[in-house]
């Protein structure tokens, strides 16, 4: 029985470190075709050994955003309905500076994903956006809240994907997102901030 629970613990914690080893490749380089090697050799085990835990690149892919999702989902609120509209635009800056590298590889470029993966990043990406739209209900009641919404997560986009002309020396949130926040405010209100 014990030695049956340290195999498991092992097969767990090897788990893990493929997770975390794929999650860093990621992060850095986003999901190019080396990944899987490169993630094996970082965690110290064989290429065929990954499959042996995960059986495909895209249960690997669908892993690594689960543990994301799971990780950057304890930087929302519980309750979205009464927080304030700056409070859910903090939230989202500081889930995304959590892991930036991360956030733009699996959800701002959602696209380029396994379909799994992409409707994994889809939902989470609907959670941010309904967080928004709940509070820009009561902030601006006479505008359009999933436009709103969509505006403030298009302008997050644009100075993500463009990182390298925004910001190429450090992330992009660290540098901007007190600019970005301030600015969607007051477009939202009118320039009264809350």
């Amino acid at each position: 029985m014990t030695d049956n629970l340290s195999r498991l613990e092992k097969k767990e914690q090897t788990r893990r470190k493929i997770i975390d080893s794929a999650t860093e490749i990621i992060s850095a380089e986003g999901v190019n075709e080396s990944f899987i090697k490169q993630a094996g050799k970082a965690a110290g085990v064989a290429h065929g050994s990954i499959f042996a835990h995960f059986g495909s690149r895209e249960m690997l892919i669908s892993a690594v955003l689960e543990s994301y999702i799971l990780k950057a989902s304890n930087f929302f609120p519980s309750d979205n309905s009464s927080i304030p509209l700056e409070t859910a635009i903090e939230s989202h800056l500081r889930m995304i500076g959590y892991n930036e590298g991360l956030y733009v590889n699996l959800i701002v470029r959602k696209s380029l994903l396994p379909e799994k993966a992409k409707l994994q990043a889809l939902q989470f990406e609907m959670k941010i956006s309904s967080m928004i739209i709940d509070c820009l209900k009561s902030v601006s009641p006479n505008s359009d809240p999933i436009i709103a919404s969509n505006m403030w997560i298009g302008l997050i986009y644009r100075y993500l994907e463009n990182k390298e002309l925004y910001s190429p020396n450090q992330e992009v949130i660290t540098r901007f997102g007190d600019v970005l926040k301030q600015f969607f405010i007051s477009q939202i209100t009118g320039g009264d901030n809350e």
